[in-house]
């Protein structure tokens, strides 16, 4: 099992089941969101995310943004950049599709 931080919100985390044999595959795509309380316990919020939410750059939703609005790439790397992340044309590329 894996415990991971919200990008979000710093009271929730996903419980993630990297390796368990006797669970079926699609249990293992998804991470469990479990909020910290006031108790200093967990308790499940009953929402689910995939793990590709939970692994995928600050900068790319930022990125998908700009393209919707007809950025093109260069000017979207130019402006994430200028943002303070440092990201090339070519990475955008290869992560948007």
């Amino acid at each position: 099992m894996m415990l991971i931080k919200d990008q979000d919100d710093d009271t929730l985390r996903h419980l993630c089941v990297v390796k368990n044999n006797y669970l079926p595959e699609k249990d293992k795509k998804l991470s469990y969101v479990i909020k910290f309380n006031e108790n200093l316990s967990f308790e499940n919020t009953g929402e689910r995310k995939s793990h590709k939410e939970l692994t995928e750059p600050e900068y790319l939703k930022k990125a998908k943004e700009l393209r919707s609005k007809g950025k093109s790439l260069e000017e979207t790397a130019k402006a994430l950049n200028d943002l303070g992340f440092s990201v090339s044309k070519s990475t955008l590329h290869r992560k948007l599709k």
